[in-house]
């Protein structure tokens, strides 16, 4: 009977003429299984073709980099006809696609087996912030025009999402959290903590002028002095950085700004939430952070407690004193498991590729044929794209 049903859906299919996924498609087909420990761990079709969908969009930069690295024309590109290269060996277009698609559903079958047989669960603040990041995802990022159109339920988005992110994360906590086998040592942690954030008290003066453009070079060479004096007055002791920022903020205030203080009062709460020791300083991080700041650098190679001129290449110059971010252990606890990620997150992925690839999947073959790549739709997204570019003006 499930057989005669998927004729009948494939004839209705020629029948119409229909170019893309939706509207002739077995609701709840499954596409991969596999068996771990006795359990049955599926990929559903709407899963599978966000894993296509993402496969193919890959597959489309790779070609739009290389065309644009030989100089050739990126308009109007038949993706039937390129190829794709990887690791030296050369894939034709649709086949890499669909490489790239199954090796997305070992992994996310993968992580949903060790998800489960480690007994993870999402905490409440994962939950919610995922329900949140999805619904932007879908809503207002684009995806719903890509996605929906061939297809996909947002049910489906947000279970590929769920696995293939939050429960990856919860899978590399297990890991590499304070208790994981795999934790590193805190002064590995420490070490590297070092090597990609940094902490400074920062005073910031714009140098621009009220349209956007750079200052005459006798406006910077004010400011750069202005600042100068300051570090000369924090360096030899007759002034703090407390006292400098008063005082400048002193000199620039608003008139608006003194309205809203006047009209401001505060209101005390009672909070055990933890405080670095000096809630003055501002964390800079390299690209790499969630913090990642254009003078980081800059700031990184300075002397600590030393104040210095540090002439920024995004708009402003700063009056910047590095502090020793160890000595605050705010830092540490804070940033520990993000630097965590950063030293281990591609021995991570490396591991569940390798484990993704000892499975032994089955695959419904004619799913896998009727959800071919090459019914992909961009029309509906490329209207929203360019609508929404024209909507800003670009």
């Amino acid at each position: 009977m499930k057989t005669v049903k998927k004729l009948v859906a494939a004839l209705l299919c020629a029948v119409l003429l229909l170019g893309c996924f939706a509207g002739c498609h077995e609701k709840g087909a499954t596409v991969a299984t596999v068996t771990l420990d006795k359990k049955e761990f599926k990929v559903p079709a709407g899963v599978y073709l966000t894993m296509l969908i993402n496969a193919d969009s890959e597959a489309r930069s790779k070609v739009a980099e290389d065309l644009q690295e030989e100089e050739k024309d990126t308009e109007d590109i038949n993706y039937s006809k390129q190829k794709i290269k990887v690791d030296k060996k050369e894939y034709k277009f649709y086949d890499y696609v669909l490489m790239r698609a199954k090796e997305m559903v070992s992994e996310y079958l993968v992580t949903a087996y060790m998800f489960d047989k480690y007994e993870l669960k999402l905490s409440e603040e994962n939950e919610s912030a995922m329900q949140q990041y999805v619904s932007y995802q879908w809503a207002y990022n684009g995806n719903a025009y890509l996605f929906e159109p061939n297809g996909v339920s947002y049910e489906s988005f947000e279970d590929y999402m769920k696995v293939n992110m939050y429960y990856r994360s919860d899978v590399f906590d297990y890991f590499y959290g304070e208790k994981g086998e795999k934790a590193p040592a805190k002064a590995d942690i420490e070490k590297a903590l070092q090597e990609h954030f940094a902490i400074a008290n920062l005073l910031e003066i714009s140098i621009k002028d009220k349209d956007g453009k750079d200052l005459a070079e006798d406006e910077l060479k004010k400011i750069a002095d202005k600042i100068e004096g300051y570090c000369t007055r924090i360096n030899d002791g007759s002034a703090t950085f407390t006292d400098i920022k008063a005082e400048y903020e002193a000199e620039t205030k608003t008139e608006d700004e003194e309205e809203d203080e006047e009209e401001t009062t505060e209101t005390e709460t009672d909070t055990t939430e933890s405080k670095p020791k000096d809630e003055n300083a501002v964390v800079m991080g390299d690209s790499e952070t969630s913090v990642s700041h254009g003078s980081y650098e800059a700031v990184k190679a300075l002397e600590v407690g030393k104040a210095t001129l540090v002439k920024g290449t995004d708009g402003y110059y700063r009056l910047a004193i590095k502090q020793d971010i160890l000595a605050d252990e705010y830092y540490f606890t804070t940033y520990r498991d993000e630097v965590v990620r950063i030293m281990h997150a591609e021995d991570f992925n490396k591991f569940i590729a390798d484990e993704a690839g000892k499975l032994k999947i089955e695959y419904d073959s004619y799913e896998v044929d009727y959800l071919a790549p090459k019914k992909i739709s961009y029309d509906t997204y490329q209207q929203w794209y360019s609508d929404m570019m024209s909507n800003y003006g670009q």
